[in-house]
């Protein structure tokens, strides 16, 4: 495997996050993971390029979106409520639009 391949990825692991306090590695754990079911399920998916390009970008816009409205909360002491939102939002917006274009493109 390349290097820099290597390094980058490493760079991007949410084992970073053990400089600042393992508390934080459940969020980017259940994040990193929503994302890796987000790109495989596009991967899989037999949609079309414009409706791949939809369904990741829904999926960015509600992470976005879960990100943003949880960013002022103290992370310790809403820790549930935190994880719940950024990990649900984005899987639940995702789930959405895919069975859409899945019933659609059946039909």
């Amino acid at each position: 495997m390349n290097k820099k391949v290597l390094a980058s990825i490493l760079l991007l692991s949410p084992c970073l996050a053990w400089a600042s306090g393992s508390e934080v590695l459940s969020l980017l754990w259940l994040g990193a993971l929503v994302f890796a079911v987000v790109l495989i399920s596009l991967y899989l998916a037999k949609f079309q390029a414009k409706q791949k390009l939809i369904v990741f970008g829904v999926y960015l816009v509600a992470a976005l979106v879960a990100f943003l409205s949880t960013s002022g909360i103290p992370y310790l002491k809403n820790m549930y409520l935190i994880n719940t939102i950024n990990t649900v939002l984005p899987l639940t917006a995702w789930l959405v639009i895919y069975v859409y274009y899945s019933k659609k493109q059946k039909t």
